[in-house]
């Protein structure tokens, strides 16, 4: 059933789940080759986050009902990188979001996900949507988006660690 036991840690190695860990009474699965996610980080005017909102909440129940299992839409909040203000003076900070995604005056940063059970899945899922026929309606159309969809990033992602809630 499992590949080997850890006593100390009172973590299970098996095949298919990458570690099974007992913590506090609870149970956390840790899926590093079982799991993957789509993220996208883009620059949007702030006036535009409510009109946002509603696109992103139907192509949430779209990617849902295909078998995501998981879709956010996130806003930037605290966006300065001010957590490595006091650290090493010889390691430069991190490159804060509105840098990287090109933001301009007005305008934060959106950083969206998907998570998917694997990348066959995500890809099975993906045609699923994009044959969707509310995926035809005008307000979904990359012309359409309330930001510049020439700034936005994307990539595909493969689970390294994954922690889930105990």
């Amino acid at each position: 059933m499992y590949r080997s036991l850890d006593s100390s840690t009172k973590t299970l190695k098996f095949n298919r789940i990458d570690t099974l860990a007992v913590y506090d009474g609870g149970v956390v699965l840790y899926y590093r080759s079982m799991s993957y996610v789509d993220g996208f980080v883009f620059p949007i005017r702030r006036e535009k986050i409510d009109e946002y909102r509603l696109i992103a909440e139907k192509a949430g129940e779209i990617w849902m009902k295909h078998g995501a299992l998981a879709y956010y839409e996130c806003i930037g909040e605290d966006l300065t990188p001010h957590i490595m203000e006091e650290s090493d003076p010889e390691c430069p900070p991190p490159e804060p979001f509105p840098h990287m995604a090109r933001a301009e005056e007005g305008e934060t940063v959106g950083f969206s996900f998907i998570i998917y059970r694997d990348r066959a899945d995500r890809d099975r899922i993906n045609a699923a949507v994009m044959a969707d026929p509310d995926m035809q309606d005008p307000n979904l159309t990359p012309e359409r988006m309330p930001f510049d969809m020439s700034r936005m990033a994307y990539g595909g992602f493969s689970v390294l660690v994954g922690r889930g809630t105990k």
